[in-house]
């Protein structure tokens, strides 16, 4: 399965939000994972639930290279 997650640094930034989620529905990305937190903050209830989430073979995709640092280092 393809598992999305998403995040944006402030709530000011919700566009951008809804920008990452279109990009995923529209490469069939079907369980996404969204959260508003500061880069600063390290723990992401969201990051943690997709993590879950996933099972073997399942792919978890962000749509910016700079959201991923959690993501290879938890």
């Amino acid at each position: 399965m393809k598992v999305g997650y998403i995040r944006v640094s402030a709530y000011e930034q919700k566009e951008y939000l809804q920008t990452q989620r279109e990009q995923l529905t529209a490469h069939g990305y079907k369980r996404l994972f969204h959260e508003i937190a500061s880069g600063a903050k390290s723990k992401r209830s969201q990051l943690q639930a997709a993590l879950e989430y996933a099972r073997e073979n399942d792919t978890i995709v962000v749509t910016r290279l700079d959201r991923r640092r959690r993501l290879c280092y938890p």
